[in-house]
C-alpha cells in the first residue's frame, strides 16, 4: 500500500517542505511505550506525510528525467546539489520516523558521494538500495491491533485513583474505583486482568482475577480470624462459614444492632467464594481451565461486581 501511495503522490508543495523543516515530536509509541496508539497517531497525525514524501522522493529520482536521459554521464553541479539536498532530507525523515537502519545507509552513501564518479547510473543504484532498505524496515515495524470494544479494559494508569481520571476526562478504570480503594493490593492484578483480556490473553486474565478474589477472601477471613497464609481456599471457606453460623452465639456480634444484616452479608459472600472456587479458581490454578473471550469477559464482570459488593463492608 505504501508503494502505491508513493507512486501516486505529487511533488512536494511549499507547505509540506516547510512542515518538514519544523521540529518533530517523538512517535507516540516512543513517547508512551506502554500506552495505546491509534491509527490516527501512527499514520495520519504523525507519519503519513513523511512516509509518502520519502518514498516519492526516491521514486522520482529513480524514474526521473535526469537519470533516464543520461544514465552514464556525470551529474552537473546543479543536479548534484539537488541530489545531495534530497539525501539530507531523506536522512531527516528517517530520523523522524525512527528508521535507523535506512538512516545509517543514507548517511554512509552521502559520505561516499565525493569519492565516487556520480552518474545517473550510480545515483539510481544507490537510491534503489535505499528504497529496498526503506521498504524492508517499514515491514519490520509491527503494531498490535486491539478491537475497539476491548479498549475500555486496557489501562496503563493506577486503577485506585479516581481523581486523575476525572481531571483528565479519561474513561473510568476497567475495574472500577470503590474496590481498589477498599483493597489496594488488588490494583496490580486488577489492571493486569483488564490488560490481558484486551490483548486476547483470556486464561491469563482469569488467573489474575483469581488472585484478586484471594485478596477479598483474605479480608473476609480476617473478620473471623481465619488466615489463608498456610491453607487453601476450601478449608478457609469452611472455617469462615462455621464462624458465620455461630455469629448469633457470640455476645460481641449479638450486641451489634445490624448483626443479622452482617450475618446475611458474610454468609452470602462466603457462599459465593465457594461457588467461584469450584467454578473457576481450581481449574485455573491447576492448569486445566482455558477460556475464550466471552467466558473471560463474563468472569471479569462477575469478579468486579463481587469485589465492589465486598468493598461496601470489607477493606484491607
Amino acid at each position: 500500500m505504501i508503494q502505491d501511495v508513493e507512486l501516486q503522490a505529487e511533488a512536494l508543495s511549499p507547505e509540506v517542505s516547510e512542515r518538514a523543516a519544523l521540529p518533530v515530536r517523538l512517535p507516540p509509541w516512543q513517547e508512551n511505550p506502554y500506552g495505546l496508539v491509534s491509527l490516527w497517531d501512527v499514520m495520519l497525525q504523525v507519519s503519513a506525510d513523511r512516509y509518502v514524501e520519502l518514498g516519492r522522493a526516491i521514486q522520482d529520482w529513480i524514474y526521473g528525467p535526469d537519470l533516464l536521459v543520461a544514465p552514464r554521464q556525470r551529474l552537473d553541479d546543479k543536479t548534484f546539489d539537488r541530489f545531495r539536498d534530497m539525501m539530507t532530507t531523506l536522512q531527516q525523515h528517517c530520523e523522524d520516523l525512527n528508521l535507523s537502519v535506512t538512516e545509517e545507509l543514507i548517511a554512509r552513501i552521502a559520505n561516499d558521494l565525493p569519492n565516487v564518479q556520480i552518474t545517473g547510473e550510480v545515483v539510481g543504484a544507490r537510491l534503489g538500495e535505499i528504497h529496498r532498505c526503506f521498504i524492508s524496515e517499514l515491514k519490520s515495524k509491527v503494531f498490535f491491533h486491539m478491537p475497539t470494544e476491548k479498549v475500555k479494559y486496557y489501562s496503563d494508569l493506577l486503577v485506585e485513583l479516581p481523581k486523575p481520571f476525572q481531571r483528565l476526562k479519561l474513561p473510568a478504570p476497567p475495574f472500577g474505583v470503590e474496590a481498589p480503594k477498599a483493597f489496594p493490593s488488588i490494583v496490580y492484578d486488577a489492571k493486569e486482568a483488564g490488560n490481558c483480556f484486551a490483548f486476547g490473553r483470556n486464561t491469563a486474565c482469569v488467573f489474575h482475577l483469581m488472585r484478586v478474589l484471594e485478596i477479598g477472601l483474605t479480608a473476609l477471613g480476617a473478620v473471623f480470624v481465619v488466615s489463608l497464609a498456610h491453607t487453601n481456599w476450601a478449608p478457609a471457606i469452611d472455617q469462615i462459614e462455621s464462624h458465620i453460623r455461630d455469629m448469633h452465639k457470640d455476645p460481641t456480634w449479638k450486641a451489634m444492632p445490624d448483626c443479622k444484616e452482617q450475618q446475611e452479608f458474610y454468609s452470602q459472600a462466603a457462599s459465593h467464594f465457594g461457588i467461584l472456587k469450584d467454578a473457576w479458581r481450581n481449574y485455573t490454578a491447576h492448569a486445566r481451565g482455558k477460556y475464550d473471550d466471552e467466558e473471560a469477559e463474563s468472569i471479569f464482570r462477575n469478579v468486579r461486581a463481587f469485589m465492589e459488593k465486598l468493598s461496601t463492608r470489607l477493606h484491607e
